[in-house]
């Protein structure tokens, strides 16, 4: 799911609306909306996201010793932070 499909979800859910009505208010060329509200929501929640770092650096440092589970587990972590839309710092 991408951020702003995530975006329409969330936002169609506080309406009370079906979350594909608001894929005819999409820029047809660019990330964004047609209509001002929708538009001002979506960049306030893509400014919220951007600013959440998640720092996994003491992650990193307690859990070195099991290198081969962990490798496995923070990848994975890495991976559904960021398809989330967040980012990660480790």
């Amino acid at each position: 799911m991408t951020r702003q499909e995530a975006f329409e979800v969330i936002y169609a859910k506080q309406r009370e609306v079906p979350a594909k009505s608001l894929v005819q208010y999409r820029h047809k060329s660019k990330d964004g909306y047609n209509l001002p509200q929708i538009s001002s929501h979506y960049r306030t929640y893509c400014e919220t996201l951007d600013s959440i770092v998640v720092d996994l650096t003491m992650l990193n440092v307690q859990y070195a010793s099991f290198n081969n589970v962990y490798c496995y587990g923070v990848v994975d972590i890495h991976k559904r932070i960021n398809a989330a839309g967040v980012k990660v710092k480790s």
